[in-house]
């Protein structure tokens, strides 16, 4: 469903969206969605596990602060840094 309203919105924006932008679009957002589930996932197993929900929501800010700087860091390493390039090379040479 996320794929599908990001497609939506890109094809929204005409001219301004090409294909190799809409990528780009695609993987933030797919980023994104797998931040929000970690702090999710380690929200509900932190109040599962210590039996309290306010434990869990104490620590809240600090997993939003973890996921994003995670989050922004592997898109920094693997595009603008060309990380990705360089492990299909490693691989392809083996």
């Amino acid at each position: 469903m996320l794929f599908s309203e990001v497609m939506h919105m890109t094809r929204k924006m005409g001219p301004i969206m090409n294909e190799e932008n809409m990528f780009a679009v695609l993987r933030v957002a797919t980023v994104a969605a797998g931040a929000v589930v970690m702090v999710i996932g380690y929200t509900i197993g932190r109040a599962y596990v210590y039996s309290t929900p306010e434990y869990a929501m104490l620590k809240l800010p600090f997993q939003i602060l973890q996921a994003g700087f995670g989050a922004v860091m592997s898109i920094v390493l693997l595009y603008p840094l060309r990380l990705r390039a360089a492990y299909r090379h490693i691989l392809h040479t083996r």
